[in-house]
């Protein structure tokens, strides 16, 4: 095949992209993968995606244009707006973006015909995860000028850390992470009639049958064999110490992340960590 020049290949798909967009037509009864960052949604967005034929989009606010998940909960963007200017995006069957599970009661209304999906993970291993994908220790109490830096330059991940949209700041970046995982769970309270949930451990456990179990859930027949792809790195893997929640956060952390998570944690059979181990 014809390979383009570097020079042309950037534009070119800036064009390709922009034709597609406005040949695009959003999909009225889509399945929504709701869950907060690194909670596991897109390895399971994407498994979905493969073992039933399905075109999935996986992730696009940080790639198109984070400000609107702000916008949007400042209210001067609507989700049908936002609907319209990313019609390729929510074209698909499956959609996944994080930054929707705040979204949820809107997408209710405005999709009434959707279907969806929730993955939920342990709050000292998901904030533990996010922790890893910006190398921070769990004993972190502030955000560093050079981190700062980072997130400033992902937008999509500043955004996550300042709590600001939604609100969720707390006193520290870890007490903000747990406050934000407190809110992706009552995001899926908004909508549990109508939305099946995962935790991200029982899909650890046994991911074919899982994924069989949740496309049957969601009225998706399954068509390919997806056994090849159980184990592939569908986001960039953190760092994994075999620590302990106690080894890993600082006791002030671990203090953060316990009182803000629970009980409602519990309700999802996660247990509290013991402060020493």
């Amino acid at each position: 095949m014809l390979k383009l020049p570097k020079l042309v290949r950037r534009p070119y798909a800036a064009v390709r992209y922009r034709v597609r967009q406005c040949l695009a037509t959003v999909h009225r009864s889509p399945v929504f993968v709701l869950g907060n960052q690194k909670s596991g949604t897109t390895a399971i967005a994407a498994l979905l995606a493969q073992a039933t034929g399905q075109q999935a989009t996986l992730d696009f606010f940080y790639r198109r244009e984070p400000r609107e998940v702000e916008r949007y909960h400042q209210g001067s963007l609507t989700l049908k707006e936002i609907c319209t200017r990313n019609k390729l995006e929510f074209s698909r069957k499956i959609i996944k973006d994080p930054d929707l599970t705040f979204f949820a009661s809107d997408l209710v209304a405005e999709f009434p015909e959707a279907k969806f999906l929730f993955v939920l993970r342990d709050p000292y291993q998901n904030i533990r995860s996010i922790l890893n994908r910006w190398s921070l220790p769990g004993t972190l109490d502030q955000l560093s000028p050079e981190i700062r830096r980072q997130l400033e330059a992902s937008r999509s991940w500043q955004i996550v850390f300042d709590g600001a949209t939604p609100a969720t700041a707390g006193p520290n970046p870890v007490a903000t992470l747990a406050n934000r995982w407190e809110m992706a769970v009552q995001a899926f309270r908004q909508i549990e009639a109508r939305c099946c949930l995962v935790r991200y451990e029982d899909f650890c456990a046994q991911k074919e049958r899982c994924i069989a179990e949740l496309a049957s859930q969601l009225g998706l027949p399954v068509r390919h064999d997806i056994q090849r792809q159980l184990d592939h790195p569908f986001q960039p893997r953190g760092a994994d110490s075999g620590q302990s929640p106690a080894q890993f956060f600082s006791p002030a952390n671990l203090e953060q992340i316990t009182k803000r998570c629970w009980p409602t944690a519990a309700d999802f059979h996660y247990r509290p960590a013991p402060l020493n181990e």
